[in-house]
Parts: structure tokens; sequence; C-alpha cells
């Protein structure tokens, strides 16, 4: 009988974290493969579940608010099947490294609530929100959506150690957001939705990335400080691309950003619906500015 070292174990299991079935099999069959295959499905859980059947969803939701304090699973207990005293195998939360807030809504959303109960489901969102940001340590990735928390504040701290941040925001959260953009040390991409109240702030924030940050994506964002915009763009040491994406039934405000652009930027190639710019004085930077219609119905990758 030949005994491997469970250091292999660990690295062989990694080739599975993207076979969620075969992660869940492993957990069955032992203490330790148990444990090493825990932190491996719960590393980006809510992909797994975003088209699956509504009790697979309800199930890894629950797996969560086992770990809520015993005050926060009180207020579930009537919605959502939990049992009073349940406590955790594992840290679950600690384990999470990305977070779609629309995913995690959308459960919420199918939980048994009668006749819409939004406020009901806001402060839901808002107790789990606050348990998975303040639990997850590892967390790399975070899709926010701010309206989902209605005008509420924000009272856990922003994360740190995000590679990856989209926004999609209330004003309420303006703070928060500047917050969550500050911390960050080693951002590489910003995707930010409906900014234009707030756009010079972002702005601002985005420029304490200096040495990190590589893609930019501004969505339905039209108004944009061309000076301010220019300081940015070469002062982020990284940075390889911008985009713009703006409706196509909003052709104005589309064109009204290509006079901006137009002013500072160089055209590089133009289609009906997607052009690229370079940079003025780019040197020998690898730089592309890029405006693009996108459908009304598509949701940025």
């Amino acid at each position: 009988m030949v005994l491997i070292n469970q250091d292999i174990l660990a690295e062989i299991t990694t080739y599975l974290e993207d076979d969620p079935s075969t992660l869940h099999s492993l957990m069955l069959t032992s203490r330790t493969f148990c444990r090493i295959a825990v932190p491996l499905a719960y590393k980006n859980p809510f992909r797994f579940v975003s088209t699956a059947h509504l009790d697979r969803k309800h199930s890894l939701i629950c797996t969560y608010l086992t770990c809520l304090s015993a005050s926060d699973k009180k207020y579930f207990i009537k919605i959502v099947k939990i049992i009073k005293d349940s406590k955790p195998m594992f840290n679950y939360v600690s384990y999470l490294e990305q977070l779609d807030c629309l995913i995690v809504y959308g459960i919420l959303a199918t939980s048994r609530m009668p006749c819409y109960q939004w406020r009901r489901l806001e402060k839901m969102f808002r107790i789990l929100f606050g348990l998975l940001i303040a639990g997850s340590k590892r967390l790399k990735g975070l899709n926010f959506v701010g309206h989902y928390l209605m005008n509420s504040t924000i009272q856990v701290e922003p994360p740190n150690g995000l590679r990856s941040i989209k926004i999609r925001s209330h004003r309420a959260h303006n703070e928060w957001i500047h917050s969550l953009i500050a911390r960050q040390t080693n951002l590489m991409n910003f995707e930010i939705w409906y900014a234009d109240d707030e756009i010079l702030n972002i702005l601002r924030f985005l420029a304490t990335q200096r040495s990190s940050l590589r893609r930019m994506s501004f969505v339905h964002c039209t108004f944009i400080p061309c000076d301010q915009f220019r300081v940015l763009l070469n002062n982020l040491e990284k940075l390889k691309e911008v985009q713009f994406k703006v409706f196509p039934f909003d052709s104005r405000r589309f064109q009204d950003l290509m006079i901006v652009l137009r002013k500072s930027m160089e055209i590089k190639e133009s289609t009906t619906d997607r052009v690229e710019f370079i940079p003025r004085g780019n040197g020998e930077r690898e730089m592309t500015v890029v405006v693009e219609k996108m459908s009304a119905w598509s949701s940025s990758d």
C-alpha cells in the first residue's frame, strides 16, 4: 500500500476546482479529502449556482447563514430553512475569493417572502453582505451592486487585497466606494456604471492605483473631464486599456464623448460601433482607449 503525502493530495485536488460535483463527492470520502476540498469548493461557489436549481442555490446561502451571529440568524429563521442552533463545520466565508452581489441578491429574492417584501429583502442582503465582506480575507474580486442596499449606510469596512472591482452603486455609498478604491494595493481591473455625478472623485481615487491598474471600464459614463482624465492616463504606469461603453439608444452622449476624446487623442481604428484612440504624447507605452456601443440588455464581463 502506497501512502500519498497530504500536500500532494492537495496539489492534485486543485485541478478539480472547476468541477464542483467531484469536489462535493470528495468531501464525503474522508476527513482528509474534506479538509482539502472545502476551501476549493468555496473559493467562488456563486458562479456554480448561478444557473442551478433553486434548492442548490438556497443550500449554499444556508451554509453561509450558519456562520451568522445568533441575533442575525434569528432574523432569517422564519424566511429561510436554517436550524436555530446550527454551527458550521468550517469557516466557509474565509475561503471566498470572488463575490458577485447580483447572484447573491438573486438567490435571496427567491426565498419564501410573501408579497415581495423588499425592505425585508434589503435587510437580509445587508446582513449577508456584511458577513461575506467582513469574513472573506482572501477576497480578490468584487461585483458590488449598491442599489440592493437602497439608502442604508454600509457599516462593514471595505476589503483590501482586491484585484478586480465592478461597481453599480447608489450615491448613498459614495464614501464607502472611495475608501474601497483607496484601500487597494494591487488593483488591476476596475469597472463602474452610471457614475457621471461622481466621476471626478472616482478619477481622483483611481490615481492611488498608479503602479498596478491595467484596465478601466466606464459603462454609460459620458461626462469625462478631459484634463483630469489625461492626467490620470499619464500617471497610471501599467495601464493598457480604457473602455467607454455607451448604450446605443443614447447616441447623443456617444457623440459628445467622441468630441471630448478627439481633443486629446488620435484615432487608431474606427467602425460604426467601436472607435479606438491612442493618447497623444503616449511615447512607447502601449495604451488604447476604446469607445463602443453596447446592447441595451448586455452585461459587462
